[in-house]
C-alpha cells in the first residue's frame, strides 16, 4: 500500500510539471487590409512578466508577412521576429531584458511580392 501511494503521487507530481512550465499563449494579433489601410484587432499590447512571444496574424487574402515585416522604431527593441505558416504570420519574442514602450509598424507582402507600407494605427508593445 505504501509503494502504491508513492507511485500515484510520483505520477500526479509528473503530471501537474508541465502545467506549472507552460505558458499560456495570447490570442494572436488579426492584421486586415481594409480600404489600402491596416486595420489591427489590438492597437496596444501589454506583455507581462511572464509572457514574451506576441504573434500577429494575417486576416486578408492575397498578404503574406516577411521576415522584415514588423519594424521597431527603437532599433534596440529586444525582440527577434520570424515568419511561419508560409508568410500568414509573424512572431516576435522578447528577450525580456528590458521594460518599456515599443513602437513598430507593419509592412507587407502583396501579391506582386513586393513589401509595401500602408497607412495604419499608433501600435506598440509594452513590456512590463
Amino acid at each position: 500500500m505504501k509503494h502504491t501511494l508513492l507511485a500515484a503521487l510520483l505520477l500526479g507530481a509528473h503530471l501537474m510539471a508541465p502545467a506549472q512550465s507552460t505558458r499560456s499563449m495570447a490570442p494572436p494579433i488579426v492584421v486586415e487590409v481594409v480600404d489600402g489601410a491596416l486595420r489591427l484587432s489590438a492597437e496596444g499590447y501589454t506583455l507581462s512578466g511572464s509572457q514574451t512571444v506576441v504573434t500577429w496574424q494575417i486576416g486578408t487574402e492575397g498578404w503574406r508577412f516577411a521576415s522584415s515585416s514588423i519594424r521597431f522604431s527603437d532599433s534596440s527593441a529586444p525582440f527577434s521576429c520570424s515568419t511561419f505558416a508560409e508568410g500568414q504570420a509573424i512572431r516576435c519574442v522578447s528577450s525580456g531584458a528590458s521594460r518599456g514602450r515599443y513602437d513598430y509598424s507593419i509592412a507587407l507582402r502583396g501579391e506582386d511580392g513586393r513589401l509595401t507600407a500602408m497607412p495604419q494605427p499608433n501600435v506598440y508593445i509594452s513590456l512590463d
